[in-house]
């Protein structure tokens, strides 16, 4: 029997940053991409001081593509009004660090390189 119905909305292999690639338990490697991915956001923003003139405590959502060749492409970012208003900087901040990911190499579904898209919750609490 041939199975020839492909869930393309599900990846065999999470996209891997280059030290990622050599884990070989597929568990591991997804997991070893999400924690690069979210440490480099997070160092990103922590380098950076807000000033504030009162606290924040919201969830901004970063939608991310990596597409089949392994680039990295910010489709949008959706925060509060509070968040803009009081965070402007912040887009910036997000966008110039995805600009700056390591090579990735593409998702994988059966072998073949695929284009994924990540939603990434960035909790934004500022007292």
């Amino acid at each position: 029997m041939i199975d020839t119905v492909i869930d393309l909305n599900h990846v065999d292999v999470f996209p891997a940053f280059k030290e990622c690639d050599t884990v070989s338990a597929i568990a591991s490697k997804n997991r070893c991409f999400t924690i690069k991915l979210y440490g480099h956001l997070n160092a990103a923003l922590l380098s950076h001081t807000f000033p504030v003139n009162q606290s924040i405590d919201e969830v901004v959502r970063v939608h991310l593509k990596i597409n089949k060749e392994g680039k990295s492409e910010l489709v949008r970012i959706v925060a509060s009004k509070t968040v803009n208003d009081m965070l402007p900087e912040l887009d910036g901040l997000i966008t110039q660090s995805i600009k700056t990911l390591p090579a990735v190499f593409p998702a994988l579904k059966r072998g073949i390189p695929v284009t994924t898209l990540f939603e990434i919750p960035i909790v934004v609490k500022i007292e």
